[in-house]
Parts: structure tokens; sequence; C-alpha cells
């Protein structure tokens, strides 16, 4: 989770609400900064960014003009999540002696928890040793694990904007995961390796953006399968075993709660 004191930028460039066009040009040129914060009666109250400068440039040719700038900015405090509200779209952090010690805007906060995102998901796919390949809305590949990458035979440099539906090949039709069904426990081929995994849509404000396919190389999955059958046919069997005998067993956690027993335990109550 990310707090606004992790996403904030430096401050940019602050002027009073009687600045004009001129002034927030030379300010955003010589600062080369994306846009300087509004300031009125010491409070800051908007902002004025390049494309809302250029649009006044171009209707207005007086420079000399009191420049019009945006409202739609909020102030937060540090050490609060980071959260974004649909109309807001510049932030600006103050700190517990209500200073402002940054800003930062609603595309980059997406982006920053976005690439968080990505680096938690590529940690976990790696650790769980599983294949993962996303996609666009049209199908093209926009990420493919290392793991993914292992069990296609392929790099992700070469798998990236490819489309995925012309590559794998796999029985249902990959357009019904795009309108939002999921596919669970599908076998598919890819490079002559036998795989079988999910398919699932990837959602963004409730809109379809593309799909995720989660796999296992259909050896290793069926590994798996034998190792959880193992073990289970050997518990049964071990209850088996104790059930017809005069053992019996307990056994109890460090408060002495019963967690189970074996044999035959209750004849001696």
């Amino acid at each position: 989770m990310l707090n606004w004191e992790q996403v904030l930028r430096p401050a940019p460039p602050i002027l009073t609400s009687k600045a004009t066009v001129q002034d927030v040009l030379y300010y955003i040129t010589e600062n080369n900064a994306e846009l300087v914060l509004i300031k009125e009666n010491g409070v800051v109250v908007g902002y004025v960014d390049k494309d809302l400068l250029l649009q006044q440039i171009q209707h207005y040719p007086n420079l000399r003009r009191t420049v019009e700038y945006q409202l739609d900015l909020l102030q937060v405090p540090l050490y609060r999540k980071a959260e974004i509200y649909h109309n807001i779209s510049v932030y600006v952090g103050i700190n517990d002696s209500g200073e402002l010690t940054g800003y930062s805007t609603k595309e980059q906060i997406r982006q920053l928890r976005d690439e968080t995102s990505y680096y938690h998901l590529k940690q976990l796919s790696i650790r769980a040793g599983i294949g993962m390949v996303t996609t666009n809305e049209s199908l093209e590949i926009t990420f493919a694990n290392e793991m993914a990458e292992k069990c296609l035979g392929l790099s992700s440099d070469y798998l990236i904007g490819r489309n995925y539906g012309t590559l794998i090949e796999i029985g249902h039709s990959l357009e019904n995961v795009l309108e939002g069904k999921s596919l669970m426990n599908v076998n598919s081929y890819f490079n002559n390796k036998d795989m079988i995994g999910n398919f699932t849509s990837l959602e963004t404000n409730r809109l379809i953006m593309g799909l995720i396919h989660v796999f296992f190389p259909r050896e290793q999955w069926e590994e798996a399968v034998k190792e959880l059958e193992f073990v289970r046919d050997m518990y049964e069997d071990m209850q088996a075993i104790y059930s017809s005998s005069q053992e019996q067993i307990m056994v109890v956690d460090s408060q002495g709660t019963i967690l189970r027993f074996m044999g035959k335990f209750l004849s001696g109550f």
C-alpha cells in the first residue's frame, strides 16, 4: 500500500491568483515544470498545467491577461493511503505543520500504482512457479513472466506485442473471455508445449482491458496432483491402520487443545 509521501514529486512553482498567462508561461518553461500551483490568501486553491496554458494562449493572444486555473485539486496528509478520487486531478501533500511538500497528478499515481502492482505480481508469480501472460483488448501480449518464458520457450522480447490468439491453440474462443467469461482448468498448447490453466478478463473501472492466462505445464500440474493424491492416500492408510490396531494417538497443540485423534480412542471412555 502506497501512502502520499511515497508518490509525491517535489513541489512545482507556486504563483498567486493574480498571475498572468505570461507569468505562468515563464515559470513553466524556466523550471521545465508540467504545471504551476495557484495560491490565494496563502492557500493553494488550483493549478495551471501545460494543456490549459496552451488553450489560453490560443484563445486569448493577450499574455498579460490574468490566468485561468483549474480547481480539481486536493490537499492530502503525507501518511495517509494514496487514493484516487474520480473528480480530482492534482494532489498536493501537506505535512503536520501545514506546509506544502510536493504534488502528484492522477496519471502519475495510476502509473506508480500499476508499476508497484506489476512488481508484486511478478514476484508472486515467480515464487508460485506459475506462468502468467496478459494481453490488451486486441489480444496483443502485454506481459509474460519468467515462468511463462520458460514454459513457452520464448523470451518476453519476442512475445510482447504479438497476438496471443494466433499463437496459442485452445478449444475455446478467447473473444468470450474479453466479454467477461472465465475459462477454468483449460488445456492449451503453445510451441509444442502442453499447458493447463485459467483464462480470465482484466478489468479497470469495470471496463475489460484484456485477459490474463495463468497456467502450469501439464506435466508439472499432473505431478502436483499425484503428490496430493499420495498424501491423501497415505493419510487414509494410516487412519485404517490405527483404527484396526490397539494403538491410540491423540494430537494436541501447545495450549492442550485436541486437534485430532486416531485408533480406538473413544472405546476407553
